[in-house]
């Protein structure tokens, strides 16, 4: 699935806000790309979340690296 961009930022984030892990050697594996595109999506991801945080405000979410879980995750914020 090499080249749909919107479809692997939109899939991650879908999967952060249903409560999943984002695994990034699970992210490569899937879409075929290089760790650092994976990198670039998930700050398309961020920014995202940013920009909506100063249009409107709803933000209440930031993407975060879990250790614990091995991956990344959507993280409440106050």
């Amino acid at each position: 699935m090499k080249g749909k961009k919107y479809f692997r930022v939109l899939y991650m984030y879908d999967q952060m806000k249903a409560g999943k892990v984002v695994v990034t050697t699970d992210a490569i594996n899937m879409f075929d790309v290089d760790r650092r595109t994976i990198q670039r999506d998930l700050n398309e991801i961020r920014c995202y979340l940013a920009d909506r945080k100063v249009l409107d405000g709803t933000v209440t979410d930031m993407v975060v690296y879990d250790k614990s879980k091995g991956g990344y995750i959507l993280k409440e914020v106050a």
